[in-house]
């Protein structure tokens, strides 16, 4: 279940990397900051 999950992880981490360059790109959003540091340290 833990490998599950962590997959999972991952993919979502890689997506809300992607998302979050692009933010930065734009503009930058605090929100967005958070939510990708949340899955950096988790």
């Amino acid at each position: 279940m833990f490998i599950i999950l962590w997959s999972s992880h991952q993919l979502m981490f890689l997506c809300n990397l992607r998302l979050w360059f692009s933010f930065v790109n734009r503009d930058h959003n605090d929100a967005n900051l958070t939510l990708v540091l949340l899955h950096v340290t988790f």
